[in-house]
């Protein structure tokens, strides 16, 4: 099992980072394109949840949140699995990730949807298991992907 992580502000002056460390997890795993496509899209999606929150949270308490994201590959289970964990320190936010449905709305025209919602739903939608829990004044987000041998 490997394991390799980052620890930074949940600051947009980070974003960058954040998502070089998502490239370098998404190309340097056996990931379909595909599948590697779909895992940037959950974790970028989920990030700048994280990312927003913080930072309207800091305008309040004047703290900002600690994010860390860490990968772990889980080679003892069949097929082996990407795991990444994002954990911050800003105030709970439960997705309800296991209660999302899709959208009534998600076919309809552009201008006829009502601005929010589809988020969560792209992210619970792009891998195979997202989960949170909220422990010891941490929020943590656990995104799940079967690793495959990089075909197309």
């Amino acid at each position: 099992m490997t394991n390799t992580s980052i620890h930074l502000d949940a600051s947009m002056n980070h974003w960058d980072e954040f998502m070089s460390f998502i490239d370098l997890i998404s190309h340097t795993k056996s990931l379909s394109k595909k599948k590697a496509y779909r895992f940037k899209l959950a974790a970028e999606e989920l990030l700048s949840n994280i990312v927003r929150s913080s930072e309207s949270s800091f305008q309040s308490t004047a703290h900002m949140s600690a994010l860390q994201i860490t990968y772990t590959v889980i080679s003892s289970s069949d097929p082996p699995i990407l795991q990444v964990v994002l954990t911050d320190n800003a105030p709970p936010f439960d997705p309800e990730f296991e209660r999302l449905e899709s959208p009534d709305h998600i076919d309809a025209p552009v201008a006829l949807r009502p601005i929010g919602g589809l988020g969560l739903f792209l992210v619970k939608d792009s891998v195979d298991s997202v989960s949170y829990k909220y422990c010891s004044g941490q929020n943590t987000y656990t995104l799940e992907i079967e690793l495959d041998i990089a075909s197309d």
